[in-house]
């Protein structure tokens, strides 16, 4: 769980509001998901933790033989045990081993429901993830899941830059389709359909275009 950074500390002058509003040790639970940057946190009692435990073994106890590795992994575990007398609960040196203990607590039981493989019982997943995550810390699920990467072929698609087309309009069209062949330059003393002097042209008056100057006949 690399993704989360959890870590307790206890407020000595806590007030226990369901408790008569006795003054009590509570430890503050907080919790950041980095792939979020979000932010978490929870108030709870030793007897809380105790409680969680406890309830988390009932429910388990003697379900299949996957349960029961859990349980035993669980009953092992080196929680911290209970005070005889209550003044020795608000000592400095029992507070830290708490502290140490019940964090380790949380994350080995976070991390088995956040890492845990296919192959493992539904029932003690189930158990574990209602008890811990809904009940004792009071968050869904999806706040303690890193976040998605994206994937490796969408990450590596180049950005194309396309340069503006230029904008084609009529007149645009029109001077480039209306263009003729240019007609070569004569003398002026030339015809410029059969390139001939005027005095030996022998093209037609009548045309339709009059290319030249109009040659008058005698009388």
């Amino acid at each position: 769980m690399e993704h989360l950074d959890i870590y307790l500390k206890a407020d000595r002058d806590a007030v226990d509001k369901a408790n008569n509003n006795k003054r009590c040790t509570m430890y503050i639970i907080y919790i950041k998901n980095i792939s979020t940057d979000c932010k978490y946190t929870a108030k709870r009692r030793y007897s809380d933790f105790y409680e969680l435990r406890n309830q988390i073994l009932c429910l388990i106890e003697n379900h299949c033989s996957t349960c029961d590795e859990h349980y035993e992994h669980i009953k092992s575990y080196p929680f911290p045990g209970r005070t005889l007398f209550p003044l020795l609960a608000t000592q400095s040196s029992v507070i830290a081993e708490r502290i140490d203990s019940l964090c380790l607590f949380l994350k080995d039981l976070l991390g088995h429901v956040l890492e845990g493989s296919d192959a493992q019982c539904t029932h003690t997943d189930a158990t574990i993830r209602r008890k811990l995550i809904v009940e004792f810390l009071e968050l869904e699920e999806n706040n303690l899941m890193p976040r998605a990467r994206p994937h490796p072929a969408e990450s590596r698609t180049p950005v194309l830059h396309h340069r503006p087309m230029r904008a084609t309009t009529s007149a645009t069209i029109h001077r480039a389709t209306s263009k003729s062949p240019r007609k070569p330059r004569v003398a002026a003393d030339t015809c410029p359909r059969c390139l001939d002097k005027w005095i030996n042209c022998l093209c037609e008056d009548d045309d339709d275009e009059v290319l030249g100057p109009q040659r008058h006949s005698d009388g």
